[in-house]
């Protein structure tokens, strides 16, 4: 490979690493927006129902409790909607930044002769958005959960969530996923790695952060300029580790019965 050639991929790998560093720049815009869906979630069950019903009221009401029904169930499922839209453009910047991520290593490791950059980012990103280990069920999703809540909606339970095995993970992943790598137990307030997708609990990465060390503690991980920049609160394996911890306690309880049961009969 030509001197020129490596210049020009050494140049492309510090374009997309640049790119990679501006997660909260990408982040911003779907940040507002959540905002925005939430605070109408809000009004909608503060004010928009009671405003409402008035026109149902008096001698001569503009509109029937049936119509009122209506035009307030349209509303919420139009915002049910626009929640799920935000969600999907949240999931899309996680394929970015997955994925550009990705191409760079890729680049760096293998150089890049004859590549149709633009193609190969297209085709991570729809080799990350489509693969179903990555996401939740939007219905399961945190957000769209606070959602109904605002707007007042009883919430159905989570995916799995009155069964015995309800940290089923997402698309079958392991359980190990959700062990920090840094203290080898289930994670505490996760913090994904927007460079590599590692995850680790809060207090131990920050520790770890805090000793200067540059490395991601996950064995083989190529990231080598980790820094406190490149993490974010991972609601989404929050959520499996509330379900794994539930699941725990279930098991424990019902040892515990057995193991009293047990004395019981031996004392009989």
């Amino acid at each position: 490979m030509s001197p020129n050639h490596n210049s020009i991929n050494n140049g492309i790998a510090g374009l997309l690493h640049n790119m990679s560093s501006k997660e909260a720049q990408y982040r911003e815009a779907c940040k507002t927006n959540h905002g925005y869906v939430k605070a109408t979630a809000t009004r909608m069950n503060d004010s928009l129902e009671e405003t409402m019903r008035l026109l149902t009221e008096g001698e001569n009401p503009v509109l029937t409790e049936e119509e009122m029904k209506a035009y307030l169930a349209k509303q919420k499922q139009i915002l049910k909607d626009v929640t799920k839209e935000n969600i999907q453009d949240s999931r899309t910047v996680d394929s970015f930044l997955h994925s550009v991520c990705k191409l760079r290593d890729d680049l760096l490791r293998n150089g890049g002769e004859d590549c149709d950059y633009a193609s190969k980012l297209r085709e991570y990103m729809e080799a990350h958005k489509s693969n179903p280990s990555n996401f939740l069920a939007l219905e399961h999703e945190p957000f769209y959960r606070e959602v109904l809540t605002e707007m007042g909606e009883e919430l159905a339970a989570a995916a799995g969530q009155n069964d015995d095995d309800d940290i089923q993970m997402v698309g079958g992943a392991s359980k190990q996923t959700l062990k920090c790598p840094l203290t080898t137990v289930l994670l505490e307030d996760p913090m994904k790695n927007s460079f590599c997708g590692h995850v680790y609990s809060r207090a131990a990465v920050m520790e770890y952060l805090n000793s200067r060390q540059r490395r991601c503690p996950v064995a083989g991980c190529r990231n080598n300029q980790f820094s406190a920049s490149q993490l974010a609160e991972d609601e989404q394996t929050a959520l499996l580790v509330r379900r794994e911890r539930k699941r725990l306690e279930r098991e424990s309880q019902k040892m515990q019965s057995q193991t009293e049961l047990v004395d019981t009969d031996e004392e009989d």
